[in-house]
């Protein structure tokens, strides 16, 4: 993993806490993301990217939070799980049923991902770290 992962400041302290936030989405999510979510907790920002990882539970904007907010603001299926605070309007999104990541705008983009036409960004949530933190 990224070197800058490596400070202590991204370990994770309470583990429990992401146990109940994964109970909370309802959903299974793939092993990569669990196993991120328990060893490392965030908010983290990639600059090439230009998107911030939110952290699945800590901090006012976390997974959790932004993807009970998007179900009931915008009817997203409870597969889906926003991985980012919405940037240029636009999010990513994990569907936890396949592990694909999706880069969503507000400008058709949802809608396509509901229709199940929009292509992922990354196949798998483990090619996402990788760039992500690259």
């Amino acid at each position: 993993m990224n070197a800058r992962l490596q400070n202590p400041i991204y370990r994770r302290k309470e583990k429990a806490k992401v146990y109940a936030a994964v109970q909370e989405l309802g959903v299974t999510v793939p092993q990569s993301f669990m196993d991120f979510y328990l060893e490392f907790e965030g908010p983290f920002a990639a600059g090439s990217s230009g998107y911030q990882l939110q952290d699945i539970v800590e901090d006012s904007f976390s997974v959790l939070e932004s993807t009970l907010i998007a179900r009931k603001s915008f009817k997203l299926p409870a597969r889906f799980i926003v991985l980012t605070e919405l940037t240029g309007g636009a999010v990513l999104i994990l569907d936890s049923q396949s592990g694909k990541v999706f880069d969503v705008d507000f400008e058709g983009g949802l809608e396509l991902l509901l229709l199940d036409s929009l292509k992922p960004r990354w196949m798998c949530f483990e090619d996402f770290l990788a760039e992500f933190f690259s």
